[in-house]
């Protein structure tokens, strides 16, 4: 059911018909693979967004590899949104909650749990907007002023 979810609302905002129904056949191997590459790609972004922009000009082939990428992802993106609801809901009822931001990115060991499951999260969503077709409703949205980096960067406001 969390697949087909995922499917149609990725086929919804992006306008790029995957299938994530038929995930039974990724291997062990490719899912360590990708989570290996997503605490990679999420310690060292700055090298990585620059790589992925250049080879994102190259054309279709970076779209099947994007496209494989999402697919051997999926169990993990699933697996971690599940696990920071729980880490939302642990965080909601305990002292941290009390406390000021800065106490708990500074002293809570459910800060870096939280941390942890996120970067697969991002990566998914990184790679679902470079994935996006061009006139699709997430390639619009992150055409605005108030999604793109450039419109950001130049004003300060975020």
């Amino acid at each position: 059911l969390q697949r087909s979810t995922i499917g149609l609302i990725y086929r919804l905002i992006t306008h790029q018909d995957t299938d994530f129904s038929s995930m039974d056949g990724i291997s062990d191997n490719v899912l360590a693979s990708s989570s290996s590459s997503t605490s990679s790609t999420t310690s060292s972004s700055s090298a990585s967004n620059s790589f992925d922009s250049d080879t994102l000009r190259d054309g279709k082939n970076e779209h099947g590899e994007n496209e494989d990428k999402i697919k051997s992802l999926l169990p993990l993106y699933l697996e971690s949104v599940t696990k920071i609801r729980m880490i939302l809901l642990a965080q909601s009822r305990s002292f941290w909650y009390l406390v000021p931001r800065w106490v708990y990115k500074l002293f809570s060991p459910m800060y870096r749990e939280e941390e942890r499951t996120m970067g697969p999260i991002r990566e998914f969503a990184r790679l679902t907007c470079e994935n996006a077709a061009p006139l699709s409703p997430l390639a619009l949205l992150s055409q605005r002023d108030s999604h793109s980096s450039v419109g950001n960067s130049e004003d300060g406001t975020v």
